[in-house]
């Protein structure tokens, strides 16, 4: 999941994603490099692990601070692995 990361999401204090649309970019991320998604609480896991953690005012849809998909992220891995 780390070169996920490196290479597909901005990290910093201003970032929030939420956990869907990282989650739904990690499946097409592992879709292209053959890699097993896991199971999606495998991924909460890591997302903790790795400090980016829920937000302590609950929202509509669940949120991760500290990260977020690059704007051309899914552009990026077409351009990678296809």
């Amino acid at each position: 999941m780390n070169e996920f990361v490196d290479r597909f999401c901005d990290v910093g204090p201003g970032c929030m994603e939420t956990v869907k649309a990282l989650w739904d970019a990690w499946n097409v991320w592992c879709a292209f490099t053959g890699e097993e998604p896991g199971l999606r609480k495998h991924f909460a896991e890591y997302l903790d692990d790795s400090g980016f953690k829920e937000p302590s005012v609950k929202t509509a849809q669940a949120v991760r601070t500290g990260i977020r998909l690059k704007h051309n992220a899914y552009n990026l891995m077409g351009n990678s692995y296809v």
